[in-house]
């Protein structure tokens, strides 16, 4: 398991990636497979770029972070970031 540090980005590639996103501004470069991100709370503004072409990823929401019950309940939440992306609220500050 990688825990990411403040405002440090993160490129994966193979299989079997595991990372803790911690406080900060975090980016994560997904180029591998059955990458698991896990989000802790205060995550800060977190990006994954290549994350859609993991079919077998995951993401978790670890201590009620979003505030989601169901897997559902988080892709009905999901909008556009206005440049080609998508974005998910994780807590009180958008």
């Amino acid at each position: 398991m990688v825990r990411m540090g403040v405002k440090a980005s993160l490129w994966l590639s193979g299989g079997m990636g595991n990372v803790l996103a911690t406080p900060g501004d975090n980016t994560i470069h997904d180029g591998g497979s059955r990458t698991v991100i896990m989000v802790d709370t205060d995550v800060g503004a977190l990006k994954i770029d290549g994350f859609q072409n993991d079919k077998t990823g995951i993401i978790q929401f670890l201590g009620g972070v979003g505030f989601y019950a169901t897997a559902q309940q988080a892709l009905a939440a999901i909008v556009s970031d206005g440049t080609d992306g998508s974005m998910l609220s994780l807590g009180s500050a958008g």
